[in-house]
């Protein structure tokens, strides 16, 4: 095909970026200097020339043209270079970095955006690491490994490097982190738009809540299915939603883009998600290291062809934690029962002890958990009630957990345990009201609290589900290892069941 039938596809590709190709004081074409001549001059809100596109015949590699390109951009003061063949786009920011193969041409606001930040961009170095920020009604200081986080990720940018990925053990306050360093990445003017990626709406609300205290001047939004793009600071969604509205969203329209676990469940949405926009990416995670697999690695530049193993930008592990005092140890209390040992035998069939609850439903072994847990609490401490998670397999199973729970202490009418699930009519107002109320004091859930809910008063996890997977069963793990001063917690306990 001719480069005629390339400019075709350019200039629908153009409008969609919303660009006006008839209106040559946004874009005019063939224009000719003594450097050569430019297929298209794309110009500013005042009319003067941003950016140069080097158009290309289908079957030439749009990137072989950058030397003309580059002659004729410098030429005319233009910051920004084009390669494309209508098919495939190079985006050259040629003073910076080199080119990039972007998903579209960005629009006028994007590369003005770019321009303006450059007018008062400054080294991150010379902007300090904050020695105290407001949140949860209390100034609090950063702790020496979000400060090492954040200086490991000015020399990664400082280098170079658009890509990185923290491995930061649950209630090592990777949210904090991140956010203080959003707020580093806006007073040095490498970032304007940024977006977070959440793996529920429900992580959402609570990664806006920590926003809008920590990043009080940045406006956050939350981004709803079937709602339009928003002009604020920062926008938070989950995958989907995201996925759902990319077109409505140029390459270049957000500067950093960080991820909190999403990608685990959805690899190639998030890939295309990822390679949509011309961003550094941050990707935050809880799995261990050894844990992260070789598309993540990939995906946030951290995996080594040679030595055939991934490598986190920073990494702060549990054990870590715990020996800084930053993380609540924990003890392991094993109780087995006969049924969960062998298995059952009912009517004639055997059930082996995977099958419980979600084969077959053995009421008195549900029952016996119930008091075998409070045997052992009482053994403790008889006077104190201490915040519980109970993992059950199914939402029936939650359900009649719930009731032997709340059977074996009839004083509180009902409402001391309570199955939070999808099917929960409000289970954010569920999660909430366990977080800080004194009831419920046990949440029963299936799916709802495996990873990501902050509730720092858990003393004890209770498992009565089996977990295969190292990677869930840390996750579940991690939501009581919080330390919580209100209660002088400095442990917690894991009841196997």
């Amino acid at each position: 095909m001719r480069e005629t039938d390339a400019r075709i596809l350019i200039d629908r590709r153009l409008r969609e970026a919303d660009w006006d190709i008839e209106d040559k004081n946004q874009v005019s074409t063939e224009e000719t200097s003594e450097n050569g001549r430019a297929d298209y001059i794309l110009k500013d809100s005042r009319g003067r020339a941003i950016a140069v596109i080097e158009a290309k015949r289908f079957s030439v590699d749009p990137a072989s043209a950058k030397k003309q390109a580059l002659s004729y951009a410098e030429s005319i003061d233009a910051g920004f270079i084009f390669l494309s063949n209508g098919d495939d786009i190079y985006f050259w920011d040629y003073k910076y970095r080199p080119e990039q193969k972007v998903s579209t041409f960005f629009s006028q606001r994007d590369l003005e955006k770019i321009q303006n930040l450059r007018l008062e961009q400054k080294s991150l170095s010379v902007i300090p690491v904050p020695e105290k920020y407001f949140k949860g009604g209390d100034w609090r200081t950063p702790r020496p490994y979000q400060k090492e986080a954040m200086q490991v990720m000015d020399k990664a940018i400082e280098g170079g490097k658009r890509k990185m990925l923290l491995a930061m053990a649950t209630g090592t306050g990777k949210t904090d982190t991140i956010a203080l360093y959003l707020k580093r990445l806006f007073e040095a003017g490498l970032a304007n738009r940024a977006l977070f990626l959440v793996d529920r709406i429900d992580l959402g609300v609570q990664t806006k809540e920590v926003f809008d205290e920590i990043l009080k001047d940045y406006p956050s939004k939350l981004l709803y299915g079937g709602k339009q793009r928003d002009e604020s600071s920062i926008i938070i969604s989950t995958l989907p939603t995201l996925y759902s509205q990319l077109s409505l969203f140029t390459s270049g329209y957000f500067d950093v883009i960080i991820s909190d676990e999403a990608h685990r469940s959805i690899f190639g949405i998030y890939n295309s998600v990822l390679s949509h926009f011309d961003a550094i990416r941050i990707g935050l995670t809880a799995t261990p290291s050894g844990y992260v697999d070789r598309n993540t690695y990939k995906l946030f530049g951290c995996w080594d062809e040679t030595e055939q193993k991934g490598k986190p930008t920073f990494v702060y592990s549990i054990r870590r934690g715990v020996k800084d005092g930053f993380l609540a140890g924990y003890d392991i209390v094993q109780i087995d029962t006969k049924v969960s040992l062998e298995g059952v035998n009912f009517e004639g069939e055997d059930y082996n002890p995977e099958d419980l609850e979600r084969k077959i439903n053995v009421p008195a072994r549900n029952e016996q958990v119930v008091q075998a847990y409070f045997a052992e609490e009482e053994k403790r401490d008889p006077k104190k009630l201490r915040k519980a998670i109970v993992y059950a397999v199914t939402k029936r199973h939650a359900a009649q957990l719930a009731y032997y729970f709340n059977q074996a202490k009839p004083e509180y009418k009902g409402r001391f345990a309570e199955v939070i699930t999808s099917d929960t009519e409000d289970p954010r107002g569920s999660i909430r009201r366990f977080k800080l109320e004194e009831m419920p004091t046990i949440a029963v859930s299936v799916g709802m609290m495996d990873t990501g809910i902050d509730a720092p008063a858990v003393e004890n996890i209770i498992m009565v589900r089996p977990t295969k997977s190292p990677i869930l069963y840390q996750q579940m793990r991690g939501r009581g290892s919080r330390l919580d001063s209100r209660i002088n917690k400095k442990s917690f306990r894991i009841y196997d069941f």
